[in-house]
């Protein structure tokens, strides 16, 4: 079918839902709820903006997770293992960063700093600040051209899509804003005052919110990496020294678990994993296969993190082809709950990060200490480089440690020890004795290992700033030929779409624009791709 004609049909179903809620729109207008505040405060509006931020990243990272081979389909020639998009436009597969970024998220975090700054709650504004500010890179990270200027603009009914870039500087000075209130005090600002609005994120501790910011305003200056002019490798360095000190201090969304709402996206209750493999690349890199980047170098923290099959053996699926189940059960790749098939577990089976309770990270000290070691490198500073690399390396250990400890006896014993991971660490070919042996694959694969499967935004970022290149990501295989998805035109997805449902019913001329109707157009390079 005709893009342009999948649009029109989308839009006269829309109008037609449209009519229905504006009836319940005046109802709620002229009923108005007496117990539903009108202007909450502060600290009532944090918490479901820290769950909202939470699913519309983990929601959508199911689909971008295929096309960074974190997962595979069981099923064959699934669209999102072949890098294509989804033309069925009642999906939010791949939107749903847009829909909290500009909604659910976003509206708020206006609302917070606004309303924090009329009672001078400099805390509140600083942290919404720090929130906003990952925020609007992360949907850069995913969309490239946003709605940035008229974005909130409630006087409009069309908005106009601009720069990636101006959007990462919208991220970087709203760091800016970020790291000048979390210092500003107050009557208002006391060494608690944060607590009753920050119970899932950093317990009300601004010197980590702080840090927090500082570590943002790394990763934006690092997008920068792959121009030709304007990359500043020195200011990296600087915002990583100045962010998280740690792995205690990881930036994590904490859930209490019990009832599917209260509990992590990936967990048991939630049931959005039992469809999925590990991939073939991510079990070659940590068994040590030929070809890979630490070749016959088994990596201890595998049985943390993957699921050996019944029989013991550590197996992947690889992407299009789907599950092999012509094989002894034995042999069978387990789903990450460790079953086969797409059974789910009635029981909390799971480990990792498929727990009802597990934490869900969005930046890590390890991550920080690969942009730092990615920086270095490119700086030509081998020495600081492998010293922040080890340092990544040593922060996902204990990561996997502090925050998923948990398990069943059979995953609990698979888990790594000291000697193991000492001996990992000594071994040339993980963490070479001389720093000029150091390669680029060596650091942009252990910290593809240090965000698997919950860093998938920011290693698409890296897949993509380096063109999914097979010298910076040996063994790492791209789907060619008739394994692509046959809209592409022969290139790999680069982009997800902005929200159907919203732009491109009530918004089609400035998608238009940005050629948005095009079949590829999720293959069109980001800012960030283009030297």
């Amino acid at each position: 079918m005709n893009i342009r004609n999948i649009y029109k049909k989308l839009t006269v179903a829309t109008l037609a839902v449209t009519a229905l809620a504006s009836c319940s729109k005046y109802l709620e207008e002229a009923y108005i709820d007496p117990n539903r505040p009108v202007e909450p405060n502060v600290e009532t509006v944090l918490p479901p903006i820290a769950n909202n931020w939470a699913q519309g990243i983990f929601f959508d990272s199911r689909f971008i997770g295929a096309l960074t081979q974190n997962f595979v389909s069981a099923g064959a020639n699934n669209l999102w293992d072949r890098h294509g998009w989804d033309q069925n436009f009642n999906s939010v597969a791949g939107g749903e960063v847009w829909r909290q970024h500009y909604w659910a998220v976003g509206s708020n975090l206006k609302y917070m700093i606004e309303k924090g700054a009329e009672t001078q709650q400099w805390d509140y504004v600083g942290l919404s600040y720090a929130m906003f500010a990952y925020s609007w890179q992360t949907a850069g990270d995913i969309y490239g051209e946003l709605i940035v200027s008229q974005a909130f603009d409630a006087t409009r009914q069309t908005f106009d899509f601009e720069s990636q870039e101006l959007a990462y500087k919208l991220a970087g000075n709203y760091c800016d804003s970020a790291i000048k209130y979390l210092q500003l005090s107050s009557p208002r600002v006391t060494a608690n005052s944060l607590m009753p609005g920050d119970a899932f994120l950093y317990g009300g501790n601004r010197t980590l919110w702080l840090r927090f910011a500082y570590g943002i305003k790394a990763r934006n200056f690092h997008r920068w990496s792959r121009k030709s002019s304007g990359y500043m490798a020195d200011s990296v360095i600087r915002y990583v020294d100045s962010s998280l000190r740690s792995s205690a201090e990881d930036a994590t969304v904490k859930f209490a678990g019990g009832i599917t709402t209260q509990s992590n996206f990936y967990g048991q209750l939630r049931a959005n994993l039992g469809n999925f493999r590990q991939s073939q690349f991510i079990v070659g890199l940590m068994n040590g296969a030929t070809g890979t980047a630490f070749a016959g170098v088994v990596d201890p923290r595998r049985g943390n993190m993957l699921w050996p099959s019944a029989d013991g053996t550590f197996r992947g699926v690889a992407p299009i082809r789907g599950e092999v189940t012509a094989v002894p059960v034995t042999e069978r790749v387990p789903n990450p709950y460790g079953l086969i098939a797409g059974a789910i577990p009635t029981a909390d089976t799971g480990r990792f990060i498929y727990r009802n309770t597990a934490v869900l990270p969005l930046l890590t000290y390890a991550e920080l200490q690969f942009l730092k070691a990615e920086a270095a490198f490119i700086k030509g500073d081998r020495a600081t480089a492998l010293t922040a690399y080890t340092n990544g390396i040593n922060g996902h250990f204990d990561m996997l440690n502090q925050s998923f400890g948990g398990g069943t006896a059979t995953a609990l014993a698979l888990r790594f020890t000291p000697a193991t991971r000492a001996a990992y660490l000594a071994n040339p070919a993980v963490v070479p004795t001389d720093a000029s042996n150091l390669t680029l694959a060596m650091i942009m694969n252990q910290k593809y290992i240090a965000l698997y499967f919950h860093g998938h935004v920011e290693t698409w970022v890296d897949l993509r700033r380096y063109n999914y290149s097979a010298t910076v990501y040996p063994s790492f295989t791209v789907p060619t030929g008739a394994d692509l998805f046959p809209d592409n035109n022969g290139k790999l997805a680069a982009r997800m779409r902005p929200r159907p449902q919203v732009e491109y019913t009530w918004n089609l001329a400035s998608i238009q624009a940005i050629g948005g109707l095009d079949i590829d157009y999720h293959t069109k390079p980001v800012w960030f791709q283009i030297p």
